[in-house]
């Protein structure tokens, strides 16, 4: 039997963090799912996984380089966050594409935790679907056969 005591189940997890939890878990089902099936397309995907590879090899970690001419448009901690993945899984389309899954993921999780905890738990459930995260997930990814 579980305890409910104002919200909060005996033990200190939230309803709220359940709902968030549950949520992140069906995100992330529509986010991971097939996410290197297909290879790069855009150029800026391709330009992006190619300056977080060469990080991997740079002395520097805030110094970012395409194709060896320093690249200062952006911001260092994408490319960083990159580069940790390709170290831990390879380079890769799917690990090239993982840190921005894992961003859409994370938001979605944390606008069901505030719906849950603002509204209750139903509103965090349906919160991330009524702002389109669950469908940017499964829109923003292209399957094979969209080649």
């Amino acid at each position: 039997m579980t305890l409910w005591y104002r919200g909060q189940l005996v033990g200190g997890i939230s309803r709220a963090a359940l709902t968030a939890l549950a949520v992140a878990l069906l995100a992330a089902l529509f986010c991971f799912v097939r996410l290197g099936a297909v290879p790069f397309d855009d150029p800026g995907e391709g330009m992006h996984a190619e300056i977080a590879r060469e990080l991997l090899g740079s002395s520097d970690p805030f110094r970012l380089t395409l194709n060896g001419v320093v690249y200062v448009d952006k911001p260092p901690l994408p490319y960083a966050l990159q580069a940790a993945v390709f170290t831990i899984f390879g380079t890769s389309e799917t690990a090239a594409r993982a840190v921005s899954a894992g961003a859409a993921v994370a938001a979605v999780m944390a606008t069901a935790w505030l719906g849950a905890t603002l509204l209750g738990p139903g509103a965090g459930a349906s919160s991330p679907r009524s702002r389109g995260g669950l469908r940017s997930c499964s829109s923003g990814s292209r399957t094979a056969d969209d080649r």
